[in-house]
């Protein structure tokens, strides 16, 4: 008996251990890994209004190790269609991804649903993850931004929500 209870304490000893080492699957503390994953979910929010003008406007600022975008969904409170050009600014050059044009009313009535802006069809060559998704990677130095081809009308805007995740 005295046998069997020592191998019983040094079986509860070593899987305490092995878990103290290796963690526990279902804790959700974040560490560093050989496997690189996103670790913060972010959901940004940017608008093109009449003040905006032309001028770009940032729609994402990357996180310290970078940032994973998976969605960028894009309404229209004006009666006007627009062309939406969307870039990355990397030090002061910018990269553009591509235009895409915002129908009027998108998002803001049944009969126009808001445009997504991260597939295929807008940006084509844009990576796909294993299940299908697309997806774009910014660097820590990076800023994701979109600018409108024409001043909006006044009280009206574009508005952009894009989901992330940050590493």
């Amino acid at each position: 008996m005295g046998s069997l209870q020592m191998k019983t304490r040094f079986f509860a000893l070593v899987t305490t251990l092995a878990f103290l080492a290796f963690g526990s699957p279902g804790w959700a503390a974040i560490t560093a890994n050989s496997i690189v994953t996103t670790q913060t979910p972010k959901a940004y929010k940017a608008q093109i209004t009449n003040a905006s003008g032309t001028a770009a406007v940032n729609l994402v600022n990357p996180g310290t190790n970078g940032t994973k975008v998976i969605s960028i969904v894009c309404s229209n409170t004006d009666t006007s269609a627009y062309n939406v050009t969307f870039s990355v600014l990397r030090s002061s050059t910018t990269y553009f991804l591509d235009t895409v044009a915002i129908p009027a009313s998108a998002g803001y009535s049944a009969s126009a649903p808001p445009v997504s802006i991260l597939n295929t069809t807008n940006i084509p060559g844009i990576p796909l993850d294993s299940d299908g998704n697309p997806y774009l990677f910014l660097e820590p130095t990076d800023t994701l931004q979109m600018a409108n081809g024409a001043t909006i009308a006044a009280g009206k805007a574009i508005s952009c929500h894009t989901v992330a995740a940050d590493f």
